[in-house]
């Protein structure tokens, strides 16, 4: 049986380069098509004779109706824009099948097999990209095959189904669950599955591929059918195949693919290279001028009148959607009007609901699709947090101490920042670098002059909630003496009004704060206090008032 793929799902660049690709092998001789439907493509992906390098050819199906991009054979369906730049050399993939074993025919005996082939020569599954293959099922051992070798196996057992239940989840280590941690680069893989004749048996059996830490198993896994869009994508690497690295490739120009002048090769873990554009520059390196100065796309400062909202979205520089509104080429984004209010898209499938200069995230909201818009990559400019729906982002990839040595491209403008260094919360690996303001200060580093002082803010609201209090205790208070003992022992919260005790919740000024208020914080406000007793009792009431609130 072979293993056919539903859905393939290639990571985009967020620009279009509509120059027609060209290579030393064979320039095209006439103008290619760049897009098949709403999905844009780029050398070395093309559709038609002449118009892509071997092993990338794509096919525009117009039998569909919106029209449906196939890429390889066997074919699969491109589901988002493939645009070739420098640091995209991976794409997400489904491969998710259920199979159904036959009856024992004793232990050891091969029961079935299943078998997947990638899209062509040029992609593999990575053994340095922490892919496992998972197996749900019972009674079965797994063997995975790379062209004939054993490269792995694991086995499964179940017990009675009151046991089964019982069973935490996120344990895979072979009851129901087991998985094959993918240790070599695989075009190609055969899956043999035998019966083990140990415990209960189950006639159906499940078997995907994915990351080594984005899948939690269940045991309700095992009942359930699992569908394409239950298992985040597997990460399928792709190169240029026709040379087994950059040296070999440097040395035929007339294959050589990195054709773009301010391009570079990199040898690829899969074998072959990949081509990018040089620090400073973004584009095309597979296209003739492809890779064009940073400046081109992205601005150290935005233009006048940019779009600062989306729908509902704020939209901060260093990102934008326009050009001449964002800083680098990663940090364009799209707003679709097609929709009231409009909307603010990462890719096709990801709308983006927030955007937090401060804490360096993207919030993320996926419309659809399997796993999620970063489709498992780890070499761009944005990495996995922590947290469920929310992204990490840098606006340059040099590390704090680089960046700074560079003052031409240092994206830190504002005088109270500093540099802040981003890493993958999952792999720890470092992404690059984000800027923040500095302590005391808040507004957008990445601006000049956007960092703006705090202290007076605070002052201004530590003095209103100062002047609130007495204000209050005064109209609660006849007497000289109740006021004394009320400034001695505190008031009761049930009787102040809303905006004191709004205030002070803001600042965790009150008797539930558990002593938590810091010495600073505590200080200023009693200094206000009785500055402001003074003048509210023996002096100009309206005169306080207005300093306060005017």
């Amino acid at each position: 049986m072979v293993l056919t793929m539903a859905a393939i799902t290639l990571l985009p660049l967020l620009v279009t380069l509509l120059a027609a690709p060209a290579t030393a092998a064979a320039a095209p001789v006439r103008r290619c098509p760049t897009s098949c439907g709403l999905i844009d493509f780029s050398y070395p992906f093309g559709v038609g004779p002449g118009c892509s390098l071997p092993g990338f050819n794509l096919t525009c199906d117009a039998n569909t109706y919106s029209k449906r991009l196939l890429l390889g054979s066997p074919s699969v369906t491109v589901d988002y824009t493939i645009l070739a730049s420098g640091f995209i050399s991976s794409l997400a993939v489904n491969i998710v099948r259920t199979v159904r074993m036959r009856p024992r025919a004793g232990a050891g005996t091969v029961s079935a097999s299943a078998s997947w082939d990638g899209p062509g020569r040029p992609f593999a599954i990575s053994g340095a990209s922490n892919m496992s293959l998972f197996v749900l099922g019972c009674g079965v051992t797994a063997t995975l095959l790379d062209r004939g070798a054993a490269v792995g196996n694991c086995s499964v057992a179940c017990a009675g189904e009151e046991v089964m239940r019982r069973l935490p989840n996120g344990l895979c280590v072979g009851v129901g669950c087991c998985r094959i941690d993918v240790g070599v680069h695989l075009r190609a893989f055969t899956l043999n599955l035998s019966r083990t004749g140990d415990g209960v048996s189950r006639d159906k059996l499940t078997f995907f591929v994915t990351g080594q830490d984005r899948y939690t198993f269940r045991p309700s896994d095992l009942d359930r059918d699992i569908h394409l869009d239950m298992v985040p994508p597997a990460r399928l690497d792709w190169a240029i195949p026709s040379q087994p690295d950059c040296r070999h490739a440097m040395d035929d120009r007339v294959t050589y693919a990195c054709v773009s002048n301010q391009s570079e090769c990199r040898d690829s873990p899969i074998g072959g290279y990949a081509c990018h554009c040089s620090r400073g520059f973004s584009g095309n390196p597979y296209a003739v001028d492809g890779c064009v100065p940073d400046q081109v796309y992205g601005s150290t400062q935005p233009k006048a009148n940019c779009p600062t909202m989306c729908g509902n979205v704020s939209v901060p520089f260093p990102f934008g959607t326009e050009l001449g509104c964002f800083a680098r080429i990663h940090l364009y984004l799209t707003c679709n009007p097609g929709r009231s209010p409009a909307i603010l898209q990462m890719t096709q499938h990801s709308l983006v609901t927030d955007i937090s200069i401060d804490e360096g995230v993207l919030r993320i909201q996926k419309r659809s699709g399997p796993g999620d818009f970063l489709g498992d990559r780890d070499t761009t400019l944005y990495s996995f947090s922590g947290e469920s729906g929310m992204v990490k982002w840098a606006v340059d990839d040099p590390t704090c101490r680089e960046a700074m040595l560079n003052n031409k491209e240092y994206r830190c403008l504002s005088a109270h920042s500093h540099c802040v260094d981003v890493t993958d919360d999952r792999t720890s690996k470092h992404v690059g670098y984000r800027c923040k303001c500095s302590s005391g200060f808040q507004g957008n580093p990445y601006l000049e002059g956007g960092c703006t002082g705090k202290f007076l803010i605070f002052f201004r609201e530590y003095a209103k909630l100062a002047y609130l209090s007495l204000i209050e205790e005064k109209r609660m208070s006849t007497t000289e003496d109740t006021i004394h003992s009320m400034n001695a022992k505190g008031h009761d919260h049930g009787t102040q009004s809303r905006e004191t005790r709004d205030a002070q919740a803001t600042f965790g000024l009150n008797e539930d704060s558990g002593g938590k208020v810091s010495i600073d914080a505590f200080g200023l406000y009693k200094f206000l206090r009785n500055t402001i007793h003074f003048l509210v009792f023996e002096r100009n009431y309206t005169s306080t008032q207005n300093l306060f609130f005017a």
